[in-house]
């Protein structure tokens, strides 16, 4: 036998000739390798590849045997005849028969032309269809001779083979052109096995995974090339990644293929189960990873109105008294001897319910179902007539329990300020959150403060506000009677019907201003007289004739402020001040 022969035979004497190897203790004679991160080689069309040691146990753990993330597309171990791979040329790869570590019969090929220089010996797959996937690994486990074990090869022998690919629409017949093949990687063993090893009937098969993709053609070939090495490929197996369909929060998530990356995330859209909707804009979403793993989901559907959760089901509870039987507990033998009239049964049945379960209420015992608990709120044990609201949120005494615990308002915003002498007006905008309120109103808080920082007391009952201090529905306010030549604060607050509840600190918009000199005004038959001012005001008075009947008469001295609000108090068509007043003249 030449030493090329017997470097082959030495091949498969490893491979086949260990009965009960892998049964004994896999850990000390396989070695595989899976995927881990994405390094490196790129080849035309973006070829990638991983690979990093593991155990076996890990690999069991992660393959489709064990938790069935994978599609298998090929693998050569299971099929029982002849592969028939393309071989190129006929003298060069072998296809033999043999048993696995289970006594099982497999095909797989050999080569191991190591006497000869220049070695270009090709095997490729029969044609794979890809389906669904972009992203395809390829698992080979093989077994080769250390070249320094055998004779009178030096510089001929070799300890590593090529990987290739090609992208197709379909088969392409039996010929193989070396050209149109994209080089994944060249393969090396991470341990050879010697003529020693043989006779201690030790098994050193080695187990690489590269990933190619992505892939855009309907399906692709393998090839292997030798150039001088001896080679047994036990096993070719290749396979791409999905997660299966699942039902999480009441919502079910088809079988989704991973992404083209290794970093991708696919998202996917929930459809609600039977008789279960979505909650409002929190529509139910998934993210399947590359690893072919759910994450965390975003979202939920909750069950319809009539129907309660159970496990991954929405399922109606009872609402007439033929409903007994699903109601009650107890074989139906004894249900049948229990004497309910058709008046006592509805009772029974709506009081005998299973009890609400952590995150379910039911307020009355009238209700015929479970409700979730609102938004912001939940509660921690069973049989809760409400639900408890989170940190930060109130329920008002009119609410009730279905109604959405809220929180004050944030302070209003955009906060501006008109002065003229002593009379303020502020304006502003809306709060950005109401707190999930339609009942947010405005109160002022004035401060009249010294020149000293930090020394400030409210302004007392002299000053007036129109409309009014607080309740305030508008973005409003107009401040008169300020002392001349004083600096006052005003804090502008949005609040709400749960704001007294709040043991936060509040939150406001404030402003700080410095009052001029003040106008001087007599009250003369009740009206008020504008005294001796330089200021042309033909211009507006027009604008303010049809104030003629909105002077304050009830209320002179109040009634006595500047020229601007009189025109700002038309302009905003104040209803308070009509039919109480008889004229206002203004006198140059």
């Amino acid at each position: 036998m030449s030493p090329a022969q017997s470097a082959s035979a030495g091949v498969w004497m490893a491979v086949l000739s260990t009965p009960g190897l892998f049964a004994s203790d896999p850990s000390v004679f396989l070695r595989t390798e899976i995927q881990a991160d994405e390094y490196g080689f790129r080849g035309k069309d973006s070829v990638n590849f991983t690979t990093v040691p593991a155990t076996f146990g890990y690999v069991c753990h992660r393959l489709t045997i064990c938790h069935g993330k994978l599609v298998i597309l090929l693998d050569s171990k299971a099929q029982q005849t002849e592969l028939e791979w393309i071989s190129y040329p006929p003298n060069g790869w072998e296809e033999i028969s043999g048993l696995d570590e289970n006594y099982t019969p497999i095909r797989t090929y050999q080569v191991c032309q190591v006497m000869e220089p220049n070695q270009n010996n090709w095997l490729r797959t029969n044609w794979i269809e890809k389906g669904d996937a972009q992203r395809i690994f390829v698992e080979l486990k093989f077994t080769l001779r250390d070249c320094n074990s055998l004779p009178g090869v030096v510089g001929t022998c070799k300890e590593t083979f090529n990987l290739y690919y090609q992208e197709t629409d379909s088969e392409v017949g039996r010929s193989l052109r070396e050209n149109q093949y994209v080089k994944i990687d060249t393969i090396a063993a991470d341990e050879s096995f010697t003529q020693g090893d043989l006779g201690e009937r030790k098994m050193k098969l080695n187990t690489e995974v590269r990933i190619i993709g992505p892939l855009s053609r309907r399906g692709f070939y393998l090839a292997f090339q030798d150039v001088g090495a001896c080679i047994a490929l036990v096993s070719v197996k290749v396979y791409y990644k999905k997660c299966w369909s699942i039902i999480e929060n009441l919502a079910t998530f088809p079988d989704t293929v991973t992404g083209s990356e290794f970093s991708s995330l696919v998202e996917v859209e929930g459809m609600c189960v039977s008789d279960a909707e979505e909650e409002a804009d929190n529509s139910p979403k998934m993210h399947c990873s590359a690893e072919g793993e759910w994450l965390v989901p975003i979202g939920k559907c909750i069950c319809k109105a009539g129907f309660h959760q159970k496990g991954d089901a929405c399922e109606r509870l009872c609402q007439q008294a033929q409903d007994i039987g699903r109601c009650l507990s107890g074989p139906e033998k004894v249900l049948q001897k229990m004497s309910y009239s058709l008046y006592t049964l509805p009772y029974k049945c709506n009081n005998m319910l299973e009890s609400c379960g952590r995150g379910f209420y039911k307020s009355s015992s009238q209700d015929l179902q479970c409700s979730r608990c609102p938004a912001h709120s939940f509660n921690d044990r069973e049989g809760s007539w409400r639900c408890d609201c989170e940190d930060g949120y109130y329920r008002a005494l009119s609410d009730p329990p279905s109604v959405a615990c809220t929180r004050p308002p944030s302070a209003p915003q955009n906060l501006v300020y008109n002065i003229n002498q002593t009379t303020v007006s502020l304006e502003w905008s809306p709060p950005a959150d109401t707190g999930g309120r339609n009942d947010v109103t405005y109160r002022v808080i004035c401060r009249r403060c010294s020149w000293e920082p930090e020394e400030c007391v409210p302004c007392g009952p002299n000053v007036g506000y129109f409309p009014s201090q607080s309740g305030l529905v508008d973005t409003y306010v107009t401040i008169i009677d300020l002392l001349a030549h004083a600096n006052y604060t005003f804090e502008v607050e949005a609040v709400n019907g749960v704001s007294d509840l709040s043991r936060t600190q509040r939150l406001f918009a404030a402003v700080s201003i410095a009052t001029g000199q003040a106008e001087i005004w007599v009250v003369e038959d009740f009206c008020c007289l504008r005294c001796r001012r330089i200021l042309e005001v033909k211009s507006v008075f027009q604008s303010v004739l049809h104030c003629e009947s909105t002077m304050v008469q009830s209320h002179p001295p109040r009634a006595c402020h500047t020229f601007a609000f009189l025109e700002n108090t038309c302009k905003q068509g104040l209803l308070f001040f009509r039919n109480t007043c008889e004229r206002a003249q203004l006198i140059e």
